[in-house]
């Protein structure tokens, strides 16, 4: 049976002398049911079963320093008589009552060996957040007052989710032994309460798609807003038969034209534009992620590799790769497939045609990706041999990074760049020598 207890008692200048003290205690507690009699002579396959749960307090300081107290910023052009001063700005509204923002944690977990080779572990937790750091948007008190918002305890959160573990290890044969450990999870939060700025609201049209609280994040997040893409219009006969249909129809401000993307009509006002925004998938984020260790052992020789892998979700062609081409703008050549009366079958739209390039569903991919992010091949000098020449220690490695995309939902680009114009990611290789005597 285990049993841990630890308190922190921490102070923070960044609050005043009353607050500044928070007391954050966190209670542990283990059984490794595995040592039991009626575990051990019933159950032979387990070798090891430990059970554990861990509940407690952090705290949080991350605002700036002193905001109990006024601060000021000297500025200019305050008229004062008929000549222009200096005078002093406010740029805090202090809050001493402010203090430490707080979060209770509960996890609960296992760690299990498997005939002898297998290691399991899995934790499940909880974390609540409240007396979170949060002010009011500007917009929310009139300019004139000149007033800022001031930081206060307001915010309240709740994030929950699973991580596990698994790992093997066994030798094939005297020579040959492989090890494999992998990582995977899921995991999802809500915000409760926090200040919104009341232009939200309107904003996307009066659903408030971009108010947070109460929302499920893998949907209502900004990846997921945007139009409804119903295909590119790639004749004559097409525009003329939705013309026919509604006289007055215009995507994006203008009549339609043959190449040009339409949309979805969600309000039915017979025209494309802010107010037919609307959420595009029911979730955009993975819906696991892995991570992958593999290792291979033959003799003196050793290779290790890392790769991860994301299943699920939706990824989005950057808004760069987006922008249409000119003769002042670089554009990926996939723009060289766009929709021209000699290539009417174009998989991409007319590249003057109106919300092209705004985020839509003709943008999204499957999120699925995987990618060797390192390998390394090592080799030690037998022991045999190292001590004949008194060498206590001789390894040559090689190392790989950032070697491989396995899967790349965007094979325009490197995909762990912000966009298609950013630097990409760069392949090292590099040789190393580690030797004792």
């Amino acid at each position: 049976y285990f049993l841990e207890v630890i308190a922190r008692y921490d102070a923070s200048s960044n609050f005043s002398p009353e607050t500044r003290w928070g007391l954050f205690p966190t209670v542990g507690l283990g059984w490794r049911i595995s040592d039991e009699n009626f575990f051990k002579n019933n159950i032979r396959f387990i070798n090891n079963l430990k059970l554990r749960a861990n509940y407690g307090m952090v705290g949080e300081d991350r605002i700036q320093n002193k905001t109990y107290v006024n601060r000021f910023t000297q500025t200019t052009g305050y008229l004062f008589g008929g000549v222009y001063t200096n005078g002093l700005d406010p740029n805090l509204q202090p809050n001493p009552e402010a203090t430490w923002e707080k979060s209770r944690t509960f996890n609960v977990g296992f760690d299990a060996t498997v005939l002898n080779k297998i290691n399991i572990s899995a934790d499940f937790y909880q974390r609540y957040s409240y007396d979170m750091f949060n002010s009011l948007d500007a917009s929310a008190v009139p300019a004139t007052t000149g007033l800022i918002n001031p930081v206060k305890n307001y915010g309240k959160a709740l994030a929950w989710g699973a991580e596990f573990t698994v790992g093997y290890r066994t030798k094939i044969s005297r020579d040959w032994g492989i090890t494999t450990d992998v990582n995977f999870g899921w995991s999802n939060s809500q915000v409760l309460q926090q200040y919104y700025t009341p232009a939200n609201f309107g904003l996307f049209g009066s659903n408030g798609l971009s108010n947070p609280i109460g929302k499920d994040p893998r949907t209502y997040n900004g990846n997921n807003y945007g139009y409804i893409a119903t295909g590119i219009l790639r004749s004559q006969a097409e525009v003329d038969a939705l013309l026919a249909s509604n006289p007055n129809y215009t995507i994006g401000g203008q009549r339609p034209q043959v190449g040009f993307m339409n949309f979805k009509d969600v309000n039915g006002d017979g025209k494309i534009d802010d107010n037919d925004i609307t959420l595009m998938y029911d979730k955009t984020t993975p819906v696991v992620g892995f991570g992958i260790t593999l290792g291979i052992t033959y003799k003196a020789f050793k290779l290790q590799t890392n790769l991860n892998l994301t299943v699920g979700g939706k990824r989005f062609y950057d808004s760069e790769a987006r922008k249409v081409p000119t003769t002042t703008q670089n554009a990926p050549s996939f723009w060289k497939d766009s929709w021209t009366p000699e290539n009417p079958n174009a998989k991409y739209p007319r590249a003057d045609a109106p919300l092209a390039r705004e985020t839509s569903t003709f943008w999204a991919v499957s999120g699925t990706q995987s990618r060797i992010n390192n390998m390394v091949l090592s080799y030690t000098l037998p022991k045999r041999i190292s001590e004949k020449y008194k060498i206590p220690d001789f390894r040559l490695i090689l190392t790989g990074t950032n070697l491989w995309n396995i899967i790349n939902p965007l094979d325009y680009k490197d995909p762990y760049t912000g966009n298609f114009a950013s630097y990409p990611t760069l392949r090292t290789l590099s040789v190393g020598l580690n030797v004792s005597l």
